[in-house]
C-alpha cells in the first residue's frame, strides 16, 4: 500500500507541520514496543506524543518472546505468516509442505481441499486472532492466553512508566480482525476482550483510547460480516485497505478533538 494511503500517511498528509515517525513493525508487540523506545530515549530521540496501536497478533506475539519461550524458529514463523495471511502462500504452503515430506501423490487433493477451507472464510479461524473468544486457544506458548495478556499488559507499563519519566503523552488504539467481525456478530452486546483489556489499562494512563470497534459493530450491524471484509481489509488478509486505513485515521482524529 502506498504509504499515503496508510493512516499514518493521511495523518502526515493533514498535519504537515507536525513531525511524525511510523515505527510500526511487523511482528511486534508490548515488550518490542518498550525495548526500541527505550533505545531511542537513550540515543537523544525526543518525542512528544506516541500511538501505540495493539495489535490481535500481538498477544501470541507476547507468548513467543523471552528467554525459555520462543519456540518459534525463524522459518516457522515466515512459514506460519504467509499460511495464515495470504491466499497463494497459503495455497503453495500446503504444496511444499507435500513435496517436503514426500507426499507428491496427495498433493493436488490437499491443495484443492486448503482452496476450499481458504474460500469458506478461513481468515476468520486464524489462531492468532482467537484468543479474543477462546481463552484455551492453541498456539500460545507454556503461559497461555492468560499468561501473554498479562505479559503483555506489563509490558505496556513498563512502557507507560518510561515514557511519563520522559514527559512523554501515551495514547492507545485497538481495532478487529476478521475473526473479531464475527464475534461481533455472534455477541454484539459484549464489549471484546481487546478492548475490555486496554481500555481499562487506559484509565489514569492514556491521552487518548482510540477504539475501532463500536464502529466496526455499527457496520457489520448494517451491512454483514462478508461485506463489512470485503469493503475494509485486503483480499485473503487480516490487513486493512485504504478504506480501512482511513476509518482508524478518523477514529484518531475524533479522539484527539
Amino acid at each position: 500500500m502506498d504509504y499515503n494511503n496508510s493512516f499514518v500517511g493521511m495523518f502526515a498528509n493533514d498535519f504537515p507541520y507536525t513531525t511524525l515517525a511510523n515505527l510500526g513493525v511487523s511482528s511486534y508487540s508490548p515488550t518490542i514496543y518498550y525495548s526500541k523506545i527505550k533505545w531511542l530515549l537513550e540515543r537523544g530521540y525526543k518525542f512528544d506524543h506516541i500511538y501505540v496501536f495493539v495489535d490481535i497478533s500481538d498477544i501470541q506475539d507476547e507468548s513467543v518472546y523471552g528467554a525459555g519461550l520462543r519456540k518459534f524458529t525463524v522459518v516457522r514463523r515466515l512459514r506460519t505468516f504467509m499460511k495464515e495471511n495470504f491466499i497463494l502462500f497459503r495455497t503453495g504452503y500446503y504444496f511444499f509442505q507435500n513435496i517436503s515430506f514426500e507426499k507428491v501423490e496427495q498433493a493436488d487433493e490437499e491443495v484443492e481441499q486448503a482452496d476450499e477451507e481458504v474460500e469458506q472464510a478461513a481468515i476468520y479461524t486464524i489462531d492468532r486472532s482467537a484468543w479474543t473468544y477462546d481463552i484455551n486457544a492453541k498456539g500460545y506458548g507454556d503461559i497461555g492466553v492468560s499468561g501473554s495478556v498479562d505479559k503483555a499488559v506489563l509490558q505496556m507499563t513498563a512502557l507507560y512508566d518510561l515514557l511519563r519519566s520522559n514527559g512523554i503523552k501515551l495514547s492507545v488504539g485497538v481495532y478487529p480482525w476478521p475473526a473479531q467481525l464475527h464475534e461481533i456478530k455472534h455477541s454484539p452486546d459484549r464489549e471484546n476482550m481487546q478492548s475490555q483489556i486496554w481500555r481499562s489499562f487506559c484509565e489514569q494512563r492514556c491521552e487518548n483510547f482510540v477504539d475501532l470497534f463500536p464502529r466496526y459493530a455499527e457496520l457489520v450491524e448494517t451491512y454483514g460480516v462478508d461485506q463489512v471484509y470485503s469493503d475494509y481489509f485486503i483480499p485473503g488478509d487480516v490487513h486493512y485497505n485504504v478504506e480501512g486505513n482511513r476509518l482508524i485515521y478518523e477514529e484518531i482524529i475524533k479522539a484527539t478533538r
